[in-house]
């Protein structure tokens, strides 16, 4: 798969493999290990409140991730998203 391209050179692929010695690139390898052994981090794919957790082998949940952290993206993959469901209302005098 093609990997993300940050404007500093950093290379991020599926799976979560970082390439580079950027302090993006350190910053993500750090933050990958976390999600590795455990720690949630949220993609921002998803209806707020629910945004689904960072899953680094799918492909839109990375994107989704990279795209909202980083806007020096130069170039990427072409993912395809999958259609949400839309969410009900709540009723009248819900509280969140």
């Amino acid at each position: 798969m093609v990997p993300w391209i940050l404007s500093d050179g950093t290379e991020v692929r599926l799976g979560g493999v970082v390439t580079g010695e950027t302090f993006n690139a350190l910053s993500l390898r750090a933050m990958f290990t976390d999600v590795r052994a455990g720690a949630r981090y949220n993609s921002r794919f998803g209806p707020t409140p629910h945004e689904f957790a960072l899953d680094l082998n799918v492909d839109y949940l990375l994107d989704s991730y990279l795209r909202y952290n980083f806007d020096d993206i130069v170039s990427g993959p072409r993912i395809v998203y999958p259609k949400l469901e839309p969410r009900e209302l709540p009723d009248d005098g819900s509280v969140y």
